[in-house]
């Protein structure tokens, strides 16, 4: 009986690990009854599935109500969210340069810590974050343009002329915005506002942002591999419920057993019904922690997702190819170097300032934004950060 009462004792306390290691959201089986219909419905219920967004209650996300600054930074950090010290139950080390964090949470905070370590958001000693400020649309562009991967060509090309953008309101976009904002409407984050407007000032809403970090989510290669899939459709079966008989992006084949409730949608994200699945179809699906598909998307080809952030100490440096070796932080597979190849494009920033490669020293920490060619190797390197970045 003491033996019994032990082991129950030990699986309590092994329950309370994991509960404290786990980020939370992961799994997530709420659908929100607010979003059914709306454009950004696939994008919030994906990313809610990923437990990388949750709503204001079990069911209500308020798609149309402003997010604020630090709820910003935690859904597009959370997209890294499988590289940070969390995903290991590894206690980050919390440095922030702000005077008005202290009533953050924990969570808060390290997302805040990781996005100005990857020069994601900027940070000034003694100076105020306010979280709880809602987010407008030019701070918006900035984030998103420094997550791909472009700070390095904006601080390179310097000021630049609001003349130049297509906007009507134009003149109202502050000087500092101008280039972000120029380069997130070129890549398709962001759009007019209203008629011919861009509106800077204007709050982003919770779903315009769960749209963005949808699509940042699918441009890195950063897939849950426990519950993120990809392949292509060989056969639908119906007994005892629905299946789908997999043939997975990595070779395997795989049978997954479908959830009544599952959400389908077609390539132009509409919602479809299962029924429309069909043998030969290219998908993307999200399991839950029954290992039951309750999201699935058809994509019109096989997935060429490259692009990666990555963070970690330069062993060594070669100026004759213009390539270094970098230990990971977090582990790439089974490499625990890779190597990084620099282009002619590539951008070299040092403390927030132009660099040069000659700055890539030997134990340098550094920040690359460039694409995965193969386990262990990295090509068409946007930028390397060297840090420290605040």
């Amino acid at each position: 009986m003491r033996r019994l009462n032990d082991f129950i004792v030990v699986c309590m306390i092994m329950g309370l690990l994991l509960g404290a290691i786990l980020p939370s959201g992961v799994y997530a089986d709420t659908y929100f009854d607010d979003i059914k219909g709306h454009d950004a419905e696939k994008d919030i219920f994906r990313l809610s599935v990923k437990g990388m967004i949750s709503g204001v209650s079990n069911s209500k996300f308020e798609p149309k109500e402003p997010i604020s600054r630090i709820d910003a930074v935690c859904l597009i950090m959370a997209v890294f969210e499988d590289y940070s010290s969390s995903r290991l139950g590894i206690e980050a080390v919390i440095n922030l340069p702000f005077k008005d964090v202290d009533e953050l949470s924990y969570r808060q905070k390290r997302a805040l810590n990781y996005a100005l370590s990857h020069g994601v958001i900027k940070g000034k000693a003694n100076s105020d974050f306010r979280g709880e400020d809602s987010l407008t649309r030019a701070e918006a562009s900035a984030i998103i343009v420094r997550v791909l991967g472009y700070e390095g060509s904006i601080v390179k090309n310097g000021s630049m002329s609001s003349d130049m953008l297509p906007f009507s309101d134009k003149k109202d976009i502050p000087d500092w915005a101008v280039p972000y904002i120029r380069k997130a409407f070129n890549l398709g984050f962001m759009r007019y506002s209203s008629d011919r407007d861009f509106e800077p000032e204007r709050a982003v809403t919770r779903a315009e942002m769960a749209v963005m970090a949808g699509e940042i989510d699918r441009l890195f290669l950063n897939h849950r591999d426990d519950i993120e899939h990809s392949g292509r459709v060989l056969a639908v079966r119906t007994m005892a419920g629905y299946a789908l008989h997999m043939r997975l992006d990595d070779g395997r084949m795989r049978s997954f057993r479908v959830a009544d409730d599952v959400r389908v949608f077609d390539i132009d994200e509409v919602p479809i019904e299962f029924k429309d699945i069909k043998g030969g179809d290219k998908i993307e699906f999200l399991v839950d922690r029954r290992g039951r598909i309750v999201y699935i998307g058809v994509a019109d080809s096989v997935s060429s997702v490259l692009l990666r952030r990555i963070t970690g100490r330069v062993t060594s440096f070669d100026s004759n190819s213009k390539a270094f070796r970098l230990r990971p932080d977090f582990p790439m597979g089974d490499e625990t170097l890779v190597k990084v190849f620099l282009g002619k494009d590539t951008v070299v920033l040092k403390g927030g300032k132009i660099g040069d490669v000659s700055d890539i020293s030997r134990n340098a920490n550094v920040v690359v934004v460039g694409d995965v060619r193969r386990e262990g190797e990295v090509v068409n390197v946007r930028e390397v950060l060297i840090g420290p970045l605040f």
